[in-house]
């Protein structure tokens, strides 16, 4: 990337996403959402594994729902992303990781030498 590239490329994207978050009449939260994702792209998802981490949370929930016979459909569905996230090809994996970062401060994988993870 040329120098200031990157800031030429977060305010465009903040000004895409201020466009967005105005004409489509998003939350506050919506847009800082939107806000924060203009911040990652810009600083780019290069060397970051298309990896959602799992803290085994979600799984010790699921075995419990299922003792207890309780539908958790979307810590399912949850479950279920961060293990189709082991895909290296997937970009989107890699935009969350570094969004649930930004958020959260939760690691981050990198990748290793020949693109994996």
């Amino acid at each position: 990337m040329k120098p200031g590239s990157s800031s030429r490329l977060l305010a465009l994207l903040k000004v895409a996403s201020l466009t967005l978050a105005l004409a489509q009449g998003l939350t506050r939260e919506e847009a800082r959402l939107l806000d924060r994702l203009a911040e990652v792209l810009a600083e780019g998802v290069e060397g970051i594994a298309p990896v959602v981490a799992e803290t085994g949370e979600a799984r010790w929930a699921l075995q419990e729902a299922l003792e207890r016979r309780v539908s958790l459909p979307v810590i399912a569905q949850a479950l279920f992303a961060r293990l189709e996230s082991q895909d290296p090809e997937r970009l989107r994996f890699r935009v969350l990781a570094a969004l649930r970062h930004a958020f959260g401060g939760h690691p981050v994988a990198r990748e290793k030498k020949g693109g994996q993870g």
